[in-house]
């Protein structure tokens, strides 16, 4: 990028244009070559590794190409992430701070532990002595209490039962409240996730931290001859950040009294039947600033348990936000 002059004075990558270029002067001619064709297939190499890895990050977490947005940081950002976004044809935005993002993501890193356990059609019981286990981990690992937040995985076919658990270390937890976005704010948000203008989305509720939003767009099927309509629903927390969007999905507000008992019969009406038996819903609850996935478990009464675990601590009239999708 020096060699080709594509940095502006003040970005923290810049050097000295004239030295890149006798460098890759040196280098190009001994592949037989320029300077600026090895630069520019220097950079578009990087660009076309970097894209190889989100499309695999893309096809794990079944995530939709619409409204996808690239968000980068780091030293290098202004350069490879402008070249990937045309690589992936998907808008991009550099984060504030993005030349000293790395060195920032340091100091606030994420304390994770992770603990597992054999365990055989494990009981609810179990479960919440497995997520207590790991939030104590994290607390003495150094998190601050207040930002933990516990994922449960269950794997039947292996016994398994695995209790991630992560929480921001006391500087993070101790900067202060995140500034809000306003109901424009996080109504744009929506939209721009959704791929639709801001009048076209419904908002389906409040549950405090979180707001449900909802729109329909046509999709092409069958080779593109025969049209749909998919309805995506996102969730948006107070700092106007979109933290999950869904196909088909159905928000429900309540209350922390109701909310474990009303996202049991919620999976149990969007249950569906096949040759393999019940497939229950990805289940998702939604609760002050935390977001608790709930997609893994197996039956109703393990959701039903962690669900009350999640709120047991909650006035009964604080308000939650269920979230229930078909599975992927």
């Amino acid at each position: 990028a020096n060699a080709l002059d594509r940095l502006a004075e003040t970005d923290h990558a810049r050097g000295d244009p004239d030295r890149a270029r006798r460098a890759a002067a040196a280098l190009a001619g001994a592949v037989h070559t320029s300077a600026e064709h090895l630069a520019e297939r220097l950079l578009e190499r990087a660009a076309a590794d970097l894209a190889q890895v989100v499309e695999a990050l893309l096809d794990e977490y079944h995530l939709e190409r619409r409204g996808l947005s690239l968000v980068g940081g780091g030293g290098g950002a202004g350069v490879l992430v402008p070249l990937l976004s045309r690589h992936l044809n998907l808008d991009y935005t550099l984060a504030p701070h993005a030349p000293v993002l790395s060195a920032i993501g340091v100091a606030l890193a994420l304390v994770r532990e992770h603990l597992e356990r054999t365990i055989v059609n494990p009981s609810r019981a179990d479960l919440l002595r497995l997520r207590r286990a790991a939030e104590v981990a994290v607390v003495r690992a150094g998190a601050a209490p207040e930002s933990v937040e516990v994922q449960l995985t269950i794997e039947p076919q292996q016994h398994l039962v695995r209790a991630e658990a992560s929480g921001a270390v006391t500087l993070q937890a101790s900067a202060g409240p995140p500034v809000v976005a306003d109901d424009a704010a996080r109504c744009g948000a929506a939209a721009r996730s959704l791929g639709v203008a801001p009048e076209a989305v419904e908002m389906l509720g409040d549950g405090g931290g979180f707001r449900a939003f909802a729109a329909s767009h046509r999709t092409r099927r069958v080779f593109g001859l025969a049209r749909g309509t998919q309805r995506v629903v996102c969730l948006v927390d107070e700092r106007g950040v979109v933290r999950l969007r869904v196909s088909e999905g159905t928000a429900a507000p309540t209350t922390a009294a109701t909310a474990a008992v009303a996202l049991r019969r919620l999976c149990d009406e969007r249950t569906r039947f096949g040759d393999a038996g019940p497939e229950l819903p990805a289940a998702y609850l939604a609760a002050g600033h935390r977001l608790t996935d709930l997609s893994s478990l197996a039956t109703l009464d393990q959701i039903e348990a962690l669900a009350s675990a999640e709120v047991d601590t909650l006035p009964p009239d604080e308000p939650v936000l269920l979230l229930v999708a078909p599975r992927p």
